[in-house]
């Protein structure tokens, strides 16, 4: 067994085994940023486990950046650098079977979508759309037989451009392309997205999206607002807004996550 620790102030990952009598720890491994090749764990801040225990993925808050290494059961549990995605450069160009992310020669920025490269990995917003470049938050979810992708993308900083909320449809007859379909950019600071399909009291099935919204200078009151599905339309339309109490006049509410879920067949939502 293993303990996976992120060190923020050391821009490092420890590696430790653990003995499963006594419960001891074992330093068998430290993985630093900028040393050895690593990179992309500067101000480490988060670390998950595959649940195939084949893979550790590293968050480098510092470094904005995802960080993969491979994991080796039979070396103690120790990491070896696979990949890392950091912003300020093109997406997954460390992949083998990488595709190209910027807009195609000749292809007009406004109409490129994830159906203009055959290959995946692929990128999603193309650089035309600034805010493909900030994804803080996503929700996969299916209506009607059709796959979507809410996306929650600004910047993390109360200066920062206005962000969106992205929906993309996949079309799995053109093999698996993502469409964009609509872009929302009512909440400036957009942190987070989440999905609830719930079955009315006349047995129709309604779809919402939860979008929250966290503190920008363009928004210092920033909400939760949630959206509905409007089939006329085939796009998500205010329905209202959450309040932290029902008399709350303020209605500021600065969201870092929301989550859906089900106690006992009702329907819940937690928001941070």
């Amino acid at each position: 067994r293993n303990l996976y620790v992120s060190s923020f102030g050391d821009n490092a990952t420890l590696c430790f085994t653990v003995n499963v009598t006594s419960g001891r720890l074992l330093l068998v491994q430290t993985l630093v940023d900028g040393v050895d090749g690593i990179d992309g764990i500067a101000g480490a801040s988060s670390v998950a486990v595959s649940s195939d225990g084949l893979s550790v993925v590293v968050a480098g808050f510092l470094d904005n950046a995802v960080t993969l290494f491979a994991r080796s059961p039979s070396a103690n549990g120790t990491l070896t650098l696979s990949d890392r995605l950091k912003a300020g450069e093109r997406l997954f160009d460390r992949f083998v079977d990488a595709c190209d992310d910027v807009v195609p020669t000749g292809t007009p920025p406004s109409e490129w979508s994830s159906g203009n490269s055959p290959t995946f990995p692929l990128r999603l917003g193309g650089n035309a759309q600034a805010y493909s470049f900030t994804a803080r938050d996503v929700s996969a979810f299916s209506m009607f037989q059709t796959g979507y992708l809410a996306i929650a993308a600004s910047s993390p900083g109360p200066a920062a451009p206005p962000g969106a909320m992205a929906l993309y449809k996949l079309n799995e007859t053109t093999g698996g392309e993502l469409r964009l379909v609509q872009t929302r950019t009512t909440l400036p600071g957009v942190s987070a997205v989440a999905h609830v399909g719930l079955v009315d009291r006349s047995g129709h099935q309604r779809h919402y999206l939860v979008v929250g919204a966290s503190y920008t200078s363009a928004d210092p009151s920033p909400q939760a607002e949630v959206l509905r599905w409007n089939p006329a339309a085939e796009e998500f339309e205010a329905h209202h807004v959450l309040r932290r109490m029902p008399d709350d006049t303020d209605g500021a509410l600065h969201v870092s996550d929301i989550e859906a879920f089900s106690i006992g067949g009702g329907p819940f939502l937690a928001v941070a």
